[in-house]
């Protein structure tokens, strides 16, 4: 099987041996942070398979798994370019920018994360917009979603687009 990178946020980093324990590290994370009453600031995960983002408008959203997966993607990622070409889909799911570049602000991300979906063919998608880091998000593409009621992220490069059709309900 090939098995095509991702883009990290450090770049230069091989983070391949962690890719695998990454559902565990995240798993014991949260309810680390859980069982010591930890909060999370805007934009991270707040409990287990939620993400407060904002919309283009600025407005605060909380997205949960419970109610499908969630594609994180970076503009700038040229993986990312691949997958949302590639992908196999016929929708996405919901779509959340991350990792924000220096000197990027809400209304940039908003632009260049439209100008990605549009040269990739997905006019009108809808997505969200993390400006600051969100809890477990180590890597894109990455899709998180519920398994068994335990938050999963992985590179949706190694799954099969029917997997993902099913996650999403279709």
């Amino acid at each position: 099987m090939k098995i095509i990178e991702t883009c990290n946020t450090r770049r230069g980093d091989d983070f391949a041996p962690m890719r695998k324990l990454m559902p565990v590290i995240l798993f014991v994370a949260i309810f680390a942070l859980a069982a010591c009453g930890a909060t999370g600031s805007q934009n991270q995960q707040s409990a287990a398979g939620t993400f407060t983002v904002r919309d283009a408008d600025n407005s605060s959203v909380t997205l949960s798994l419970a109610d499908g997966p969630i594609l994180f993607v970076a503009y700038w990622c040229s993986h990312c370019e691949t997958y949302l070409k590639d992908s196999g889909l016929d929708e996405l799911p919901t779509v959340v920018s991350v990792f924000p570049q220096a000197g990027d602000n809400l209304k940039s991300m908003v632009a260049q994360t439209r100008d990605k979906l549009n040269s990739t063919g997905w006019t009108d998608t809808t997505f969200f917009v993390a400006m600051n880091r969100l809890s477990g998000v180590e890597f894109t593409p990455s899709l998180a979603y519920l398994k068994d009621g335990k938050v999963v992220i992985a590179n949706p490069f190694e799954m099969d687009p029917q997997t993902i059709k099913g996650l999403m309900g279709s």
